[in-house]
């Protein structure tokens, strides 16, 4: 039975004599067991909630956006503001009630606000001056429950500034986020600050230093290309997402009244790798980190691209492979030979590792007489070349070998569409020396999609080894403070055909179920941090056509590395849809479906 979660507030009308503004927004919100310890109350939210003053002695009350921004191009810079936080004394009682809070220390300095406003729950927000090109996927954002939202620029350098939001929830719970970012990493993750916002979390995110998903801010533009890769903030190597933390941080500080208790970082990709440096290079900046698919070997990245391009070449080479091909008949003939290899024919490669795929028998010979559903020997040998791994002429590795089964319509035509990669400068994640953050008893959880065209699954797993030969530490003994789930099926970062949803990402309509540790990455990382419950597994869930209003198609627990799952030859059949249990190593019961042994290990060839 799943108990909902209420994430909606309602808008009530209360007559207040002498109150010009009777408008207040009360809310109601539950929370699974993980989190609802540090709820407060949830008090009657009115606009005094979010009051910004600063040096200019403007009053940015949350209904004045047009007077912030009338000042943003003031020829007197902003360099540090305070925060009055005028709110009740029962909403947060070691916050001081009624005049300014002391001004924001040097960490601050060159912060330019531009407008802070209430958002009540519900709200449907939309973002008009950001970048065109973020469009597609945060055009728009609902915010699940009342929030003080901030927006602010940080001046890196005379020549480049971060703009990022702090988004600060009547519902606390002492905990503060970061966010990350995708791509080139020019848009502000609004769909995460809105999940963790729900969740309790004081959230904030940047737009990495440039707008928008292009990196044609970065020619000729040293400083804005530091933000992205490394960024000096304040007096050390640092990048958007450290200077982030710092602000934001300090922002949560001065608005609740009271340090925050935790400190947690979620993203993938390029989020990913943001994660992986901040463990690297501030380990002090996070106590539990999330990180999907990270793209931590970036500029090898970069070349493998091009390396791609100079294989298959453009639409017009005898070498191409169209769209339709790679769906048609290499995926097809891939699953042909390797979907069975852990034991079930499900459409999930579990383990890619162990497909060694031979394109051959996709050549055009005297038995395909019209040449149809067949590939030239020069396609053939060019499928051989992306399916092996890339070496320099020294023999060192560069790029590990696209994984077979990670065809996904929605990145064969960015990587195999016959375009040169347009940009091959960045970052990568240089050390593996994590005693720091280990010292410091961080915990990361990050995940790795098997199915991942975009990013390969095999780079995480070498990380992993040279973590292991740089620190001399055994599998369990990193288990500690870092643990990789490997998601058969996964996509880039989400989707695929597998059970690929595990809370990474949060539509407001959160559940007890999907709150669950057990099939959640932000739950469970706060359960290992604040409880000292690390996760065994992670359980994935596949909704019917990735909706969940359609219901569950069937699900999996994920085991962390080097464990696999296997098959163990029980099978069962459902008359309504086909579901996927797995036996729990804990438990001795059975369900119907199908069986697969959970997390048996397995040695690293790496």
């Amino acid at each position: 039975m799943q108990m909902t979660t209420e994430m909606k507030a309602e808008g009530k009308k209360e007559e207040k004599g002498g109150d010009q503004d009777s408008s207040t927004i009360t809310g109601n919100v539950e929370s699974s067991s993980t989190l609802s310890p540090k709820l407060p109350p949830l008090p009657i939210l009115t606009p005094s909630f979010c009051l910004i003053t600063y040096t200019l002695q403007h009053n940015i009350s949350c209904n004045s956006k047009a007077l912030a921004r009338a000042h943003m191009n003031s020829d007197q810079p902003v360099s540090v503001f305070h925060v009055d936080l005028g709110i009740p004394d029962e909403y947060m009682p070691r916050a001081k009630r009624g005049g300014p809070l002391p001004q924001v220390a040097n960490s601050v300095a060159n912060t330019t606000v531009f407008f802070a406003e209430i958002v009540p729950a519900g709200t449907n927000l939309t973002f008009p001056d950001q970048d065109s090109s973020c469009d597609s996927t945060f055009s728009s954002q609902v915010v699940f429950v009342d929030i003080c939202r901030v927006a602010l620029n940080v001046s890196t350098s005379t020549e480049s500034g971060i703009s990022m939001e702090a988004w600060l929830p009547k519902n606390w719970t002492g905990r503060f986020l970061s966010t990350g970012n995708g791509g080139l990493g020019g848009c502000i993750q609004y769909v995460d600050m809105a999940y963790t916002t729900a969740l309790g979390f004081a959230a904030v995110g940047a737009n990495n230093g440039h707008n928008g998903t292009s990196g044609a801010s970065f020619y000729h533009n040293p400083e804005v290309l530091a933000d992205f890769a490394y960024r000096s903030f304040p007096h050390q190597v640092g990048d958007s997402i450290h200077t982030n933390v710092v602000v934001g941080k300090e922002i949560t500080r001065l608005f609740y009244g009271t340090p925050h208790n935790t400190s947690y970082y979620l993203g993938c990709s390029t989020g990913g790798r943001q994660g992986f440096e901040s463990m690297q290079d501030f380990p002090d900046d996070f106590d539990g980190i999330v990180a999907g698919a990270p793209a931590i070997n970036w500029n090898s990245f970069m070349s493998w691209g091009d390396y791609i391009y100079s294989i298959l070449g453009n639409k017009s080479s005898p070498t191409f492979i169209s769209s339709d091909d790679w769906l048609d008949l290499v995926h097809k003939d891939i699953m042909k030979q390797c979907d069975a290899i852990d034991g079930v024919v499900d459409g999930i490669i579990e383990d890619p590792n162990l497909c060694d795929y031979r394109p051959e028998d996709l050549l055009c010979t005297s038995l395909n007489k019209n040449n149809v559903d067949c590939l030239t020997a020069g396609q053939v040998h060019a499928l051989r070349l992306v399916h092996s791994p890339v070496y320099n002429s020294n023999g060192q590795l560069m790029y590990p070998r696209q994984q077979p089964g990670s065809e996904d319509p929605s990145y064969i035509d960015v990587i195999f569409g016959g375009q040169p990669v347009q940009f091959s400068a960045g970052h990568g994640v240089a050390s593996c020396n994590l005693s720091a953050f280990r010292n410091n008893g961080g915990k990361m959880l990050t995940y790795q999609g098997q199915a991942d065209m975009l990013v390969s699954p095999i780079n995480m797993e070498l990380y992993y080894a040279h973590v292991q030969r740089t620190m001399s530490l055994q599998s369990e003994e990193v288990d500690d403070f870092l643990r990789f789930f490997r998601i058969s099926g996964m996509s880039h970062c989400a989707e695929g055909p597998g059970a690929w949803d595990i809370g990474q990402y949060g539509d407001g309509e959160l559940t007890e179920e999907t709150l669950s540790p057990d099939r959640n990455v932000v739950t469970a990382i706060v359960r290992w941090v604040e409880e000292g419950v690390a996760p065994e597994t992670i359980q994935g869930t596949k909704y019917v056509n990735d909706t969940k209003d359609l219901g569950v198609q069937f699900s999996r627990r994920h085991c962390r590395y080097p464990f696999r799952n296997i098959y163990d030859g029980v099978v069962f059949s459902s008359s309504a849809i086909r579901v996927i249990f797995l036996r729990a190593s804990s438990s001795s019961s059975w369900n119907p479906g199908l069986f697969l042994t959970p997390c048996l290990f397995v040695a690293s060839n790496q």
